[in-house]
């Protein structure tokens, strides 16, 4: 029996007020499985022009 490759993305969003993250899953039938999703304040950034 072969088994089921699945291939495992992260995505970060650094922004000047939030830090998100997503975590997911690409099975074998091409379908994007969601698994994690985060978001926390950020205060560390500032936008400079």
């Amino acid at each position: 029996m072969k088994k089921e490759q699945v291939k495992t993305l992260s995505v970060i969003d650094v922004g000047t007020s939030k830090v998100l993250t997503a975590i997911g899953e690409i099975d074998s039938s091409g379908d994007l499985n969601i698994i994690g999703l985060g978001s926390s304040p950020n205060e560390g950034m500032k936008k400079v022009l």
